[in-house]
């Protein structure tokens, strides 16, 4: 994908995380080399690298801080232009969803289960902002090993009805032989809802 083509994609886009979107890909890599960039000014390679890893939520939040601050200390030209020909260099052309997936796996059983079992999720494509802590963004344990924080339930209503629409993508049950555990999954990767009249 060539430098024009990218950049027409980021003009058009709407700053939605499509799972088919290049833009909202390309987006999510540069701000992932701003941040970096940004804190290589204060630390070493290594220790921005392991802060990236470890607690990247918390750092997204001093980033918006300090792009909506337009300090020129903080995030001088020099900086905004290394992380521009990074992302420049980096980008391969992916979409959206084949960079941001999430895995869930049984809490009990940590993912050690056979995939044929159906207990546990790996490699599902998730269309939210990177940036939300509780749409499968992950995290590291101290043991290195990922955690996603993902969304257990979502509801939308008009309070002057008695309709809700709701998805619970691990079910209503933790009962691993139920026919509803984890029959949701599906529905909440598609952004759909089950309609329910009270």
């Amino acid at each position: 994908m060539g430098t024009s083509d990218i950049e027409k994609e980021i003009l058009e886009w709407d700053f939605v995380s499509r799972l088919e979107s290049k833009a909202a890909a390309f987006f999510k890599l540069l701000y992932k080399n701003l941040t970096r960039n940004i804190l290589l000014q204060f630390f070493a390679p290594e220790r921005v690298d392991k802060y990236i890893t470890y607690t990247a939520y918390p750092l997204y939040v001093i980033v918006d801080k300090v792009v909506e601050s337009n300090n020129s200390t903080l995030l001088p030209p020099e900086v905004i232009e290394q992380t521009i020909k990074d992302t420049l260099d980096q980008y391969k052309g992916e979409e959206y969803g084949e960079i941001e997936k999430i895995t869930m796996n049984n809490m009990i059983f940590g993912g050690m289960l056979p995939s044929w079992l159906g207990l546990d999720r790996k490699d599902m494509s998730t269309s939210h902002c990177f940036q939300c802590v509780k749409v499968g963004n992950p995290r590291y344990s101290q043991f290195g090993a990922p955690i996603y924080i993902s969304q257990a339930w979502r509801m939308v209503t008009d309070l002057g009805t008695n309709v809700l629409e709701t998805v619970l993508p691990g079910g209503p049950g933790g009962n691993i032989l139920s026919n509803f555990y984890a029959r949701e999954i599906d529905t909440f990767l598609e952004d759909k809802y089950k309609k329910i009249e009270l």
